[in-house]
Parts: structure tokens; sequence; C-alpha cells
């Protein structure tokens, strides 16, 4: 069989495992299902290698997320908590400078296989009912999360990142871009059809007003990065404790 029909074979397997796990996920009101061994697995076909800290890509994310930080002076907390931080990379980056970092993942698989280093702090866990006392970190992060909870589970989570956050929240989620079609009924089903797991993509605006309506955080200000898909943006999110 040669590489393009292999590849391509492949391919419609793991598009046809999605649509499976969407359909698994929309009846169980929950994606978890989605990271197990297979999600890893498609994950080393889609990119050629399971994610390390050698990789161009990672190191260019964990780049982007700290310069962000130093760009807003947020880089000089005490201590801080990336909640959905798979491999533990960032945490590992935050910890680097000097900021005594924790992560926490629903993924154990992701858990398991994060750098020696790091691996003390980083703990398996539901977004939903995270496990630290309130006001327990200056910093709470969360990037690339919310648009993989159904509406019950991202309520639940924005309410817990109050809770265990006593300074500031940063989130970053892909949102609508202005070449987007607003009136679509299902924004999450058109803008992100290949990634079953998206499951929530609102504009800014709507992340916003769901974490300033439990009356703890003010909204900051929020940044908008345009993106390879010219209908999706990225956007992130800042919130301070309201004074």
């Amino acid at each position: 069989m040669s590489k393009e029909l292999e590849d391509s074979d492949v391919k419609a397997k793991y598009y046809a495992w999605c649509g499976e796990m969407h359909r698994r996920s929309r009846k169980e009101r929950s994606t978890q299902c989605f990271y197990g061994k297979e999600f890893w697995k498609a994950w080393e076909w889609r990119w050629g290698t399971m994610p390390s800290v050698k990789d161009k890509v990672v190191i260019q994310e964990r780049e982007k997320k700290m310069g962000f930080l130093r760009k807003y002076e947020l880089h000089k907390v005490k201590n801080a908590l990336d909640i959905g931080c798979a491999f533990g990379f960032f945490v590992q980056e935050m910890r680097k400078h000097e900021i005594d970092a924790w992560g926490c993942d629903v993924s154990e698989i992701a858990v398991s296989k994060a750098p020696k280093d790091v691996c003390p702090f980083l703990k398996v866990g539901n977004c939903q009912e995270l496990d630290w006392e309130e006001n327990a970190f200056e910093l709470v992060t969360a990037f690339d999360l919310l648009e993989h909870l159904y509406v019950e589970e991202y309520m639940k989570a924005i309410s817990e990142f109050n809770r265990v956050a006593s300074k500031f929240i940063v989130m970053q989620s892909p949102i609508p871009s202005w070449n987007a079609e607003p009136w679509l009924s299902d924004l999450s089903y058109h803008i992100m059809s290949e990634t079953k797991e998206h499951v929530s993509i609102y504009p800014w605006e709507f992340w916003a007003k769901r974490f300033c309506e439990l009356g703890k955080f003010d909204f900051w200000f929020s940044e908008i990065w345009s993106t390879e898909r010219v209908e999706v943006a990225e956007g992130w999110l800042v919130f301070r404790r309201k004074q």
C-alpha cells in the first residue's frame, strides 16, 4: 500500500472515530471520552510525534504564553495554576521563571507522560471540581479548554476558576472571527467540523460575561489573534479581582 493510501485510510478511521466520540459525548454531556489512548494515537498520527519539550510547536507555545504573561506583568505572581495542563509544559515554563506553578488535567495519559521534573506539581483532575482551597493561586490560566466543555460543564468550571483564583484569571479559546457567519445555529459544528471535541465556540464577549457575572472578577482586557483558519480567531481574555 502506498504512503498516500495508508495516510488516507488512517485519516478516514480517525475522522470516523471522532464522529463516534462526538455522538457519545453528546449523549454523556461530556467530551472526557476523547482523551484516552485513541486520542493520543491520533495526535501522533496527525503530528508525526507525541508532544515533547523539544518540539518546535511546544517551544513556540510556551514562549507565546510566557510572553503574554510578561507583557502584562502577570509573571510577577507568586503562584499559579494551569488548568487543562496536558503534559505540563507550561507549568514547567512558569516554574523556570520562579513561579510556584501547578497543573491539573483530566487526561491520565498526558499527565503520566509529563517531564519528570514537573510531575510532582501535576494532578489528574476534573476542572469542574478542583482539589485546591479558595483563593489558593494568585493566577489561574486555562488555554484551549473551555471549548471542550458543554454548557453545564463550563459553568461549573468557570465557577471553580473564580473560587481558587485570588488575583488574576487568563483564558484562551478559539472564537468566531469576523469572517464567520454568526447566524449559524451551531457555530461549534460549522467552525470546527473536523475537531469534534470542540463543542462550545462562542464570541469573546460571551466568555467575558460568564466570568464577570459571578461577581468576584472584573473583565480587564482581551486580545484577538488571527489564525490559519479565516473563520476562527484566538481569543485571549484577562480578568482581575474586584477592588
